[in-house]
């Protein structure tokens, strides 16, 4: 008989990574491939060299070997590689408590919300709107208790606060309503970076006990092709110079902003990563950082992004085999970020096929939940099911044992031919190790003709609802939260006041 619809969903689980114990990565890029990117990568870097808006950055850059030519920097093979060798092959990106650390060590893949949509789907009335800091607390919080995602980062940009300490409003928000691990993806100055390092200082216990458990990291994007902002600069500047986890992300646009080949998009991309992080460790040798992309394709009929696809899914592919496997070094690639504009057919069959790609080809770190029409929307129905998505790779990920009590040769024996199974004490002692759905719907047509015909999206909904309802995260102490409050409004006071 069907089950019946869940009425709660218990408390708070503990953070479930893909884990890569059983099955290597499948390795969609061979190494002669690799070999060619690497190689036709050094020669952009060498002889087009990228686009450096800081000086000071550029400064860095020159004394330790590159050629400077006004805001130009051309990158010497010796430097990239020699960088290369200094970044840690795993890092450890800190919750709270260490129960909640990620630890980026190539054999476990963690997913983490989508960024920065500008619009949400109104959970009470549908309609499309504009996001505002309450969205972004909601989701925080739904994204706190959900136990596939491993870290956080705004998925919602906080429309409603001040443009220029908007950053600070959505880095204090994020530390009140998680005990995860949060990335900051919208600092876009040193001024902000340094704001966000004085939260997150206060939240850890200091400075140096930020440093020994990094509770926030940074990634900065460049602007394809081949530049590197002055803002940009100057918050990698800040991050690297505490030692703090700092990564670089590109998202160059095939027939746009990159080359139309997946080839030609991987070599752009991975010289963009390389520029970023041969200046981090110019920086800080040894901060510890990781490689991002997020590269798409151009809809060659609206001039739009695709956001998926099956170039996107190998794109997905070149980019963990170069940072994993070639470089050996922690990466991040963009996941889900469905065309879609509500959830259904299409943006189940867009978010799996890029979380399994990049889950079975080993990626460290996978954001992407929770946003639709190329990751500008957010819905939380959407958030939940990729949520139960993440859990069908993992548990495909997870592989089974093949040892005596699992090849179940006594159970078999004992059964014998034209028996069945269903009472034997094998089944009844590992029958609940089978993948249950929570939204996903398994149950007869009359079961579900008497519900209502309630589908995944709606059991979504009532799940989103659920953990609005019931979970409250940790609360920060009273004397830390105050410190945020004062930490933001100093800030904000250097900018006017505002």
């Amino acid at each position: 008989m069907a089950r019946e619809r869940k009425k709660g969903y218990g408390p708070k689980k503990p953070i479930a990574p893909i884990p890569r114990y059983w099955n290597p990565p499948i390795v969609l890029v061979q190494e002669e491939q690799r070999r060619a990117i690497h190689g036709a990568s050094l020669t952009v870097l060498e002889h087009a060299g990228m686009r450096i808006a800081s000086e000071e950055a550029r400064e860095i850059l020159a004394r330790a070997g590159a050629r400077v030519e006004e805001d130009r920097v051309f990158f010497p093979w010796t430097l990239v590689e020699g960088a290369l060798r200094k970044i840690p092959s795993v890092i450890r990106l800190c919750g709270r408590t260490p129960e909640e650390d990620l630890l980026l060590d190539g054999r476990h893949t963690y997913m983490n919300l989508d960024g920065n949509g500008m619009e949400i789907l109104d959970f009470e009335t549908g309609v499309r709107r504009p996001t505002t800091l309450a969205d972004l607390e909601t989701a925080t919080r739904l994204a706190d208790y959900l136990e596939q995602i491993g870290y956080v980062w705004p998925i919602a940009t906080a429309r409603d606060c001040p443009v220029p300490v908007q950053p600070l409003y959505e880095t204090r928000c994020q530390l009140r309503n998680t005990t995860k691990h949060v990335m900051t993806m919208t600092v876009a100055d040193g001024f902000c970076a340094r704001g966000v390092i004085d939260m997150a200082a206060a939240v850890a216990g200091g400075r140096e006990a930020l440093r020994r458990r990094p509770l926030i990291s940074l990634f900065e994007s460049v602007t394809s092709p081949l530049a590197l902002e002055r803002g940009a600069c100057e918050a990698l500047l800040a991050f690297a110079r505490e030692g703090l986890p700092t990564g670089i992300m590109t998202m160059p646009l095939s027939g746009a902003t990159a080359p139309v080949t997946v080839a030609g998009n991987l070599v752009l991309a991975n010289a963009e990563v390389l520029a970023g992080l041969t200046l981090v460790q110019c920086v800080t040798p040894g901060c510890p950082s990781w490689y991002a992309s997020c590269s798409t394709v151009m809809d060659l009929k609206s001039g739009g992004v695709t956001s998926n696809g099956p170039e996107d899914y190998l794109i997905q592919a070149g980019t963990i085999a170069m940072a994993r496997i070639h470089y050996n070094i922690p990466v991040m690639t963009g996941v889900m970020g469905t065309e879609a504009r509500a959830p259904g057919w299409q943006s189940a069959v867009e978010d799996s096929l890029s979380v399994y790609t990049s889950a079975l080809c080993g990626a460290d770190l996978m954001p992407g939940a929770g946003l639709l029409k190329n990751a500008t929307v957010l819905s939380y129905e959407e958030l939940v099911l990729g949520c139960e998505i993440y859990e069908m790779v993992r548990r495909v990920k997870e592989g089974f044992p093949t040892d005596a009590e699992s090849l179940a040769v006594e159970a078999i024996l004992r059964v014998g031919p034209r028996g069945d199974f269903m009472t034997d004490p094998h089944t009844l002692e590992h029958m609940r190790e089978l993948w249950q759905p929570e939204v996903l719907r398994r149950c007869s047509f009359d079961v579900w003709e008497s519900s209502g015909r309630a589908d995944a999206l709606e059991r979504a909904r009532e799940k989103a609802a659920w953990i609005m309802e019931h979970h409250a995260p940790e609360p920060l102490p009273v004397s830390v939260d105050a410190e945020l409050d004062r930490i933001l409004e100093t800030y904000a006071a250097e900018k006017g006041g505002i």
